[in-house]
């Protein structure tokens, strides 16, 4: 399976590389012909416009879109010239889910299929953890099973409905994510504003916030990746005199 990328930059290279250590050819394309360059050398087939990427694929195509949000409808426009029936674009970059049940419908009209990917958590750095939500018709989407198990962790994607529902699944996620960034930060502040106040035996008793942390890593029920985030942040800040960061909301 051929597999056409559009926008290069951090999601849309990782996505490119995983593809290419699993052995599956990539056309790729990016405003920038440096970073289209970048990834020609490791093997990827660069495409110099959107016109040419398509042509530079087999039907039935898949195309990933992996842009801003703001580029998503401009790039789809422009794609619609060229696609044919039975054509996939996924867009994997962040998206309201309202406009992908709204661009669903529209290149149905084309019998061009869409598939909306949300992501869980960071792709393409270093250390990070990610998950994949996905919607779109259901079929199509067990089609392109082999390219999730590529791109995802172990049994780290989930289809979960129809046009929409990944980025649905994913602005509901965020919202916890911030929810608990506000009450670790906030935690965290209390700690290391405490000073001494708690004790009367002086400044050699402070709380030592990395310790703390290391320890709730160690079983606690609140450790998570998302405590060890606000944890850096609160660090951070103290360590660039900075004081400490405002909790998110």
């Amino acid at each position: 399976m051929h597999v056409g990328v559009i926008d290069l930059g951090r999601t849309g290279a990782f996505i490119v590389r995983r593809l290419l250590a699993a052995g599956r050819p990539c056309v790729v394309y990016d405003r920038s012909p440096r970073t289209v360059a970048e990834l020609a050398a490791e093997r990827a087939h660069g495409a110099a416009s959107v016109p040419d990427l398509v042509h530079e694929l087999d039907a039935p195509r898949v195309i990933w879109l992996a842009g801003p949000a703001s580029d998503t409808d401009a790039t789809i426009a422009e794609l619609r010239a060229f696609v044919e029936p039975d054509d996939t674009i996924v867009v994997c970059g962040p998206s309201d889910y309202t406009d992908d049940i709204r661009r669903a419908a529209e290149l149905a009209d084309r019998h061009v299929r869409y598939v909306d990917v949300g992501v869980c958590g960071e792709i393409g750095r270093p250390g990070a953890t990610f998950c994949l939500t996905i919607g779109g018709d259901e079929t199509v989407v067990r089609s392109l099973g082999p390219l999730f198990e590529t791109l995802a962790p172990s049994r780290g994607y989930q289809y979960c409905g129809p046009a929409g529902a990944g980025h649905f699944v994913t602005m509901i996620h965020d919202g916890i994510e911030r929810r608990l960034m506000a009450a670790y930060t906030e935690g965290f502040r209390m700690l290391r504003a405490a000073g001494t106040a708690w004790t009367d035996r002086g400044p050699d008793h402070e709380l030592n916030l990395s310790e703390i942390v290391d320890v709730w890593r160690r079983g606690a029920p609140v450790a998570s990746p998302v405590m060890d985030k606000a944890a850096c942040e609160v660090a951070a800040a103290h360590e660039a005199g900075c004081g400490l960061p405002e909790m998110h909301r």
